[in-house]
């Protein structure tokens, strides 16, 4: 079994936003990142991918809480979603939303956004908690692969508290399969579980040993086939993850 390893007892920190008084962790460059999933080839450790975003962590109950503070302070539901699209060439972060709102904001409102990223560790999944906290570290090297503005989702990851269960947080600004190139060989055996099939799907194009998981909380995906790749709903169907890098293998 994967399970009974034993946790990290230092905590890694990320740079973002955060209302916590931790000292920020500065991100390893690539070179280095590189060389840390070499090594862990040559232990036969396996790389364990996973998003953040409705996979990890409810985005979908944190988008309400932006909404409800913007509502808080004036704004009307057609403001919030007429503003909510992120300029071109940009990701979305809530105080860029806050600008498009307002030209000058309400007082305080910057500051309570930003509040809301403490909070984080309730929004969890509580099976995601569980599935880290016995995951064996002897043997996987988990790292969250998010998609999103650097400052915003180091900020979220932060607040969350779920660094102490990581190896590292890569953020992506562009297709993950890209990032994901530049620091593990296309030839390398790797896990990764997210919740958008299509990211799944190209993964495996550019990693041909990858073990895509997908992990969708609604069910919908169960609906559709994806003979080559796993669908699951939560991280208790994942107990069985293979250990050695002979058994994995796209199922």
């Amino acid at each position: 079994m994967f399970l009974k390893g034993r946790p990290r007892t230092q905590p890694q920190l990320i740079r973002g936003i955060s209302t916590s008084s931790r000292r920020p962790f500065r991100p390893f460059p690539q070179t280095f990142l590189a060389k840390v999933f070499f090594f862990a080839t040559l232990r036969k450790m396996i790389p364990l991918f996973l998003d953040f975003d409705d996979t990890l962590f409810d985005t979908q109950a944190f988008k309400v809480w932006i909404r409800e503070c913007l509502i808080s302070h004036g704004a009307t539901p057609q403001q919030i979603d007429g503003a909510y699209a992120p300029k071109p060439g940009t990701l979305y972060h809530p105080l860029r939303h806050i600008h498009a709102i307002w030209e000058t904001p309400p007082a305080g409102i910057e500051k309570e956004v930003q509040s809301l990223y403490a909070r984080g560790a309730s929004l969890l999944f509580p099976d995601a908690i569980t599935f880290l906290k016995d995951l064996d570290r002897s043997t996987y090297t988990p790292t969250i692969l998010t998609l999103g503005d650097d400052e915003f989702q180091r900020a979220k990851i932060d607040g969350s508290g779920i660094l102490n269960h990581l190896s590292d947080v890569l953020v992506c600004q562009e297709d993950k399969w890209k990032v994901l190139g530049n620091h593990v060989s296309p030839g390398t055996p790797l896990i990764l579980v997210d919740d958008k099939p299509d990211t799944i799907v190209m993964v495996a194009k550019t990693h041909p040993k990858s073990y895509g998981v997908i992990l969708d909380r609604s069910a919908r995906e169960r609906r559709r086939n994806y003979p080559l790749f796993r669908v699951v709903t939560n991280f208790d169907e994942l107990r069985d993850l293979p250990l050695r890098f002979p058994e994995l293998r796209r199922k």
